[in-house]
């Protein structure tokens, strides 16, 4: 996690856009988009390595989710951490990337702070 997120510095955060990235919630690392494709294929292309790389070069900063942290079918991981982190922040824009069940994350963080995630 870049430290944007944890400076609490709203004012400085209010011109910057912010990158989150939630990967598969099936037994998938933090930081990998699809083991069998860093295996079979090559690890940067199974990695949020090229996510990562775009936004250094962009100067976004990174928030990595890790929503295997925990048996969690109720997504409690993915609220927290967009509550404790990301709503408060003060970025101007936040891009969120994510694939196959990691949307299902998403869609619960859209449910829980509708009134907020489309400011």
């Amino acid at each position: 996690m870049s430290e944007d997120f944890l400076s609490g510095d709203v004012a400085a955060n209010s011109t910057k856009t912010a990158l989150v990235l939630i990967n598969n919630n099936d037994k998938v690392s933090p930081g990998q988009w699809n083991m069998q494709l860093c295996i079979k294929d090559n690890f940067y292309m199974g990695s949020m390595l090229p996510q990562l790389d775009w936004a250094q070069s962009n100067d976004f900063p990174v928030l990595i989710m890790n929503p295997n942290k925990e048996i969690d079918p109720e997504n409690k991981h993915a609220r927290e951490v967009w509550e404790k982190y990301i709503l408060n922040s003060g970025f101007k824009t936040v891009h969120i990337i994510t694939n196959d069940n990691g949307a299902l994350s998403l869609l619960d963080i859209q449910k829980h702070f509708i009134d907020k995630f489309y400011d």
